[in-house]
């Protein structure tokens, strides 16, 4: 037995404590860590295959006819030109468009959103469709555009316009068609979705439509402002509505009195408060 107050030769070892351990240089260099996977902005799909790319631009080239271009982050882009068939699918993301119109079409787009919320936006500066292009928006929103004509949608050149879903709200013009405008022989169809909150300093808050229209189901044209006042969707001269089953509620105004519609609806609305529908 040891001696009382006598120290131990030794200090007792540390359970688990590998005694035997040589001690870390303290020269070497401690491992560099793996730097992070990088991670895909946009996803190009064709035939069922994916490819993610890091940038929207770098993926543009891959963006052709068949193909689906989904937004996996919010991206911004000067005017993106769409010159064949294909989709876009905002997944709940946002295009944010920097100068003039942000996205052209002349071939044929179709605008879907595949996130659980729908909640993706098309921004900045709407989308111009011409030469015969049509655009098609099946999800999503097209919000807080400005442009002179056609806040959120200007078509012309024979050019057309399909909603079947999606909603248009919160754009502007300071000419003529707060959310679309129609010239030029273009075409409006809407079987869904909903136009509402646009305005125009000039005419047609919602819709101005110098151009064929036809309105069918739930779609909806509504509290939208032109000039101040309320303005919904407005019938340049000449033009009427082809209405089929239109249960959705459409303001409506045009220059003159007199039969603006044919066909069945059961929603439609003055926006003159002096005229009746």
């Amino acid at each position: 037995p040891e001696t009382p107050g006598e120290e131990p030769d030794d200090e007792p070892e540390t359970p688990g404590e590998d005694t035997d351990e040589e001690p870390e240089n303290p020269d070497e260099e401690p491992d560099e860590p793996s730097p992070p996977a990088a991670q895909g902005v946009v996803r190009v799909t064709k035939d069922g295959t994916s490819t993610e790319y890091p940038t929207l631009s770098a993926a543009l080239s891959a963006w052709t006819a068949g193909t689906t271009l989904t937004l996996l982050q919010d991206v911004s882009s000067a005017t993106l030109e769409v010159s064949v068939s294909c989709t876009l699918d905002l997944n709940g993301f946002t295009l944010q468009g920097t100068s003039g119109r942000t996205l052209r079409v002349t071939g044929a787009l179709t605008v879907t959103d595949t996130s659980r919320t729908s909640g993706g936006e098309i921004a900045g500066g709407g989308v111009r469709v011409e030469r015969g292009g049509s655009l098609t928006l099946a999800g999503g929103y097209l919000t807080d555009n400005r442009a002179e004509e056609g806040g959120g949608v200007f078509v012309n050149d024979g050019g057309s316009f399909t909603m079947t879903g999606g909603t248009v709200t919160g754009n502007s013009a300071t000419g003529n068609g707060g959310g679309v405008c129609l010239l030029g022989g273009a075409s409006f169809t809407m079987t869904g979705g909903r136009i509402a909150e646009n305005t125009a300093s000039g005419s047609g808050g919602g819709v101005y439509a110098a151009g064929s229209v036809s309105l069918s189901g739930g779609a909806t044209i509504s509290g939208n402002t032109a000039g101040g006042e309320t303005g919904n969707l407005y019938l340049a001269s000449g033009q009427s509505i082809t209405a089929n089953s239109l249960s959705g509620q459409v303001g409506v105004s045009m220059p003159q009195s007199g039969t603006f519609a044919t066909g069945s609806a059961s929603g439609f609305f003055s926006d003159v408060p002096a005229y009746e529908t």
